[in-house]
């Protein structure tokens, strides 16, 4: 991020140098066509257009694959749908810059072939009406060996509805940063093919309070290549929807979403391959909806990705977490939460998953396929449900539940043997836990109320299981305790303690 800052600072900077021309073409003209063509090295072009109430269109033409070449087209007018300029450019170390302010603006940079070291910006401010804006910077070569890249492009938009934004990159060592701040339904595209890119997208409202009330934006980010890192926000918003994907042959990507303040928002994160890192942080929101999925070929020694899910101070979310492959860690955390839903889903062996909910009325549930995993639940609220599916051998679960009432617990693992499982259920009442136990040489604790005066009441505890070996025990303090264990098989060992 400091690098980024850094380039963003020195962009800027470039930006606001007159360079001396080798050649130049500067228009001055309201209502009509300005048309510019160069040919050569080192070139500037300025075409400048205030149009009142009347349509405007700019063409600036860089061409010849030059190099150090400086374009500008500024333009103003009130006329909806008015504003309309294109700057193309061929080659390295070009600066593309297109202002536009008034009502209705359209906007196209093209950079490309062999490029590298280009700075693209599209400026929109102050349009109440629809915006499009567009910056392409394609380079030569293939994805695996592209002759270009360490190019940046900007987009900024505000005050307009339905504005779009598009931003093409190819090569590696790319910034694109697109900034909405409209009213209404705005769409972002950010596209990026190559390696080590940095892709940034914020939406959220109108620009004179930085985030006001906005709703229906879209944000889409598709990244292909590896090293990848794609960061997008939204904020003060009803019904936002975000989409990562990074995919197609790429791997140590990261991926950062981030909404804050909304209601009925979606986030998406989409990763293939391995060693990738996804986080979505969803606060103070309601009906919500975030989920991340991390593909790799089962049971392949692939994986390492990292998946985060945080949603605090909200109502009614769901969060849930798909990873394929080995060592993958997959962590939910839903705090100061009610009625919310939390979902981890992992198939290969050695990987992680973790839910933690502080809230009342939540659903957690966990299903690990594979051999050496270990799946943890943590819960602290009344009505919460909680369930842990495990299959094949050497797998731990745990879930925990304290303050609560009506709680519900179950571990079910099948078709594996050295497994384990515990259910803990601390200061509540009317609790239930299950543990259903199929093979050899399994462990199942349940422990249910703490050592008080008062215990946990009416609380009941069951434990099953099928083949030899087996251990169980529960152990239940308080009044009005049920606890009941069946075994099938030979060399089994249970407890049952009621205090």
């Amino acid at each position: 991020m400091k690098k980024m800052k850094l380039k963003i600072l020195a962009l800027a900077a470039v930006l606001s140098v007159t360079t001396a021309p080798y050649a130049s073409a500067t228009a001055l003209i309201s209502g009509d066509t300005a048309k510019s063509t160069q040919n050569g090295i080192g070139g500037t072009g300025t075409i400048t257009q205030n149009a009142g109430v009347n349509p405007d269109t700019a063409t600036l033409t860089q061409d010849g694959n030059s190099a150090s070449e400086t374009a500008t087209i500024t333009q103003d007018g009130t006329v909806a749908g008015g504003l309309n300029a294109l700057i193309y450019q061929n080659g390295s170390n070009d600066i593309a810059t297109v202002s536009q302010s008034g009502n209705g603006g359209n906007a196209f940079i093209h950079q490309q072939i062999y490029g590298y070291w280009n700075t693209a910006s599209i400026l929109q401010d102050d349009i109440s009406t629809a915006e499009y804006a567009e910056i392409n910077q394609y380079v030569g070569g293939s994805y695996y060996s592209p002759s270009g890249g360490e190019n940046q492009a900007y987009i900024y938009q505000s005050g307009g509805t339905s504005d779009y934004a598009s931003l093409n990159q190819s090569g590696g060592e790319n910034e694109a940063t697109i900034n909405q701040y409209g009213t209404y339904a705005d769409q972002a595209f950010l596209y990026q093919d190559g390696f080590s890119n940095l892709a940034t997208t914020v939406q959220g409202g109108n620009a004179d309070y930085y985030f006001g009330p906005s709703q229906s934006d879209v944000t889409s980010v598709t990244q292909q290549g590896s090293d990848n890192q794609a960061w997008t926000g939204q904020a003060f918003s009803s019904g936002e929807q975000i989409y990562i994907a990074q995919a197609w042959g790429g791997s140590s990507n990261f991926a950062w979403v981030g909404q804050w303040s909304g209601t009925a928002d979606t986030a998406t994160v989409n990763q293939a391959t391995n060693a990738n890192y996804a986080e979505i942080a969803q606060n103070y929101s309601n009906t919500n909806t975030a989920s991340i999925s991390q593909n790799y070929h089962i049971y392949s020694s692939g994986g390492n990705n990292r998946a985060f899910i945080g949603q605090n101070n909200s109502a009614s979310g769901s969060a849930s977490i798909e990873q394929e492959g080995s060592y993958n860690h997959a962590d939910i955390n839903q705090e100061e939460t009610t009625w919310s839903d939390a979902s981890i889903s992992q198939y290969g062996f050695s990987n992680s998953g973790n839910i933690d909910q502080g809230g009342s009325s939540e659903h957690a549930s966990i299903t690990q396929n594979g051999f050496g995993n270990n799946g943890s639940i943590t819960q602290s609220g009344a009505s919460d449900l909680a369930s842990i599916n495990q299959e094949s051998d050497s797998n731990i679960a745990s879930i925990s539940q304290s303050n609560t009432s009506f709680a519900q617990a179950s571990i079910a693992q099948s078709g594996g043997a050295a497994n384990n499982a515990n259910i803990y259920q601390r200061l509540g009442s009317s609790d239930q836990a299950t543990i259903s136990q199929n093979g050899d040489t399994n462990t199942a604790t349940i422990e249910q109320g703490v050592y008080d005066s008062f215990g946990s009441f009416f609380c009941q505890a069951t434990i099953t299981q099928t083949g030899s070996g087996n251990t169980a025990t529960i152990d239940q303090i308080g009044a009005n305790k049920v606890a009941s264990i069946t075994q099938n098989g030979s060399g089994n060992n249970l407890s049952i303690i009621q205090h």
